[in-house]
């Protein structure tokens, strides 16, 4: 190992072993010039071969130093070899953290990216809803509609409050100078969403008697003998029909949205209650 090698190792030595590291090097490499890059065995046969003869008591001071600076060296690539083991699972541990991150903030979007869709449909849904004249068919409908609409409302406001706390602008494009939603806006809007919940029990409450209720104005239809009366009861059943249909398709949707929205939130503020950034 050249000097030069051996300087490069420090920037992977803490700071605390800087101190044993310049203490060392002294002994590595000024005093023991003569015996760098030799083995042991080609120490040892030098110390005792030649002129030099091995003397009593403790042995050849060169030896002693042979010996001295091969267990130095031993213990300082150990003790390298250590620190190099602790670093490497104190990077693998943070980029285990950044991923965990990055595949947290990954999910969200992708949860905002479908709640958009599932808000496009119920609100093309909407858009197409007829009342049918029956008060306790409407009644279900409507109750549908309005857990609709109030799904769609929450669906933008969370885009938008995802948008402003990340950094950027309805069309993606970063922009460090808007203001981000506090915790407290978070966790009011949380509250919202939770309101869902109860409009969508509101609506399947009635179901059940609404359908009941288009079943029976189709066979009151049916049995209608007088032809214009029976006209304008087969349009109006259908139109009770048409409404249920519409609860029926909507209410999955707006379960899926509810339950999806509530989960983003829990995540966002269980971030930025962590300290962490999305």
């Amino acid at each position: 190992m050249s000097e030069v090698d051996a300087t490069g190792m420090l920037n992977c030595i803490p700071e605390c072993a800087v101190g044993v590291y310049n203490t060392l090097r002294t002994l590595l490499w000024e005093r023991a010039t003569y015996w760098r890059g030799q083995t042991l065995h080609s120490f040892t046969n030098k110390v005792f071969s030649g002129p030099q003869k091995r003397t009593s008591g403790c042995g050849s001071p060169r030896f002693y130093y042979v010996i001295k600076i091969f267990l130095i060296q031993k213990r300082l690539i150990g003790f390298l070899k250590a620190q190099s083991l602790f670093y490497e699972k104190y990077v693998l541990m943070l980029m285990s953290f950044f991923m965990m991150v990055c595949s947290a903030n990954a999910q969200i979007k992708d949860d905002i990216q479908k709640s958009k869709e599932r808000a496009a449909k119920l609100q093309t849904l909407c858009d197409d809803y007829k009342a049918s004249g029956n008060a306790n068919v409407d009644g279900y409908g409507d109750a549908v509609k309005n857990a609709a609409i109030l799904a769609i409302a929450n669906s933008v406001q969370l885009e938008n409050m995802y948008k402003r706390q990340i950094g950027e602008t309805q069309d993606g494009v970063t922009d460090v100078t808007i203001t981000k939603p506090t915790l407290d806006e978070w966790v009011t809007f949380a509250a919202t969403v939770a309101g869902e919940a109860a409009s969508i029990k509101t609506a399947t409450d009635k179901v059940q008697a609404a359908a009941n209720e288009a079943k029976k104005m189709a066979e009151e239809a049916s049995k209608q003998k007088n032809p214009m009366k029976a006209a304008k009861a087969v349009k109006t059943a259908k139109a009770a029909t048409v409404v249920v249909e519409f609860g029926n398709i909507a209410t999955p949707i707006l379960v899926e949205e509810s339950a999806a929205q509530a989960k983003a939130v829990k995540e966002i503020i269980e971030t930025l209650k962590s300290g962490k950034n999305l």
